[in-house]
């Protein structure tokens, strides 16, 4: 179970890491000197998007030290830490963030996962609450709020994630996956809800 959840979490982390790259890229203008600060955030983007995580890890830390206030290039290097499985620098730069601004709904989500490698649990309830409390509808941190209660031990706080998100979801594929979760806590393979009106 802890496999399947530690395989979700990378995929959530991985996919947090794409949307916030995206918005970022739509930011960058291209140039060819690589020393420029927004040719390494580019750099660096294509260096996740293909799985060198170190290398992006590298890439983020050069851009952070020529200039420490950028708050994207902190961001990058938390996401590309936390997806090289570095999640204890990974909380470092977050926390270092909540420091200096406001962090995203999928900035906590990823802040949480890095928690969540380091076994923080209450830490990382917390934090996917925060980010539930900033998008309500974000299953990445819903999911993760689940999988940090199971890692607990507390199953009935994870069923109970799982029903109200049943309750509340909107999609027919956001229901079946809390069907899902809840069949896997509860080791039961016939729990099944009320279908969504299609």
């Amino acid at each position: 179970m802890r496999d399947r959840i530690e395989s979700s979490l990378r995929k959530q982390m991985l996919s947090a890491a794409i949307a916030v790259t995206l918005c970022l890229i739509s930011q960058c203008r291209s140039a060819a000197d690589t020393a420029d600060p927004s040719a390494l955030l580019l750099a660096g983007y294509n260096q996740l998007r293909h799985g060198a995580h170190e290398q992006a890890v590298e890439t983020f830390s050069a851009v952070v030290q020529s200039n420490p206030a950028s708050i994207e290039a902190r961001k990058y290097l938390a996401y590309a830490l936390l997806n090289a499985g570095l999640a204890e620098q990974a909380v470092t730069q977050y926390e270092y963030l909540q420091k200096i601004s406001s962090l995203s709904a999928v900035d906590l989500t990823s802040l949480g996962n890095a928690y969540f490698y380091c076994s923080n649990y209450k830490k990382a309830i917390s934090t996917y609450r925060q980010a539930l409390s900033q998008n309500r509808h974000s299953d990445d941190a819903r999911v993760g709020l689940v999988h940090t209660y199971v890692a607990a031990g507390d199953t009935a706080g994870a069923s109970l994630v799982c029903e109200q998100a049943l309750q509340q979801s909107i999609t027919a594929a956001s229901h079946s996956r809390y069907e899902d979760l809840l069949r896997d806590i509860r080791g039961d393979p016939n729990v099944q809800h009320q279908a969504l009106d299609e």
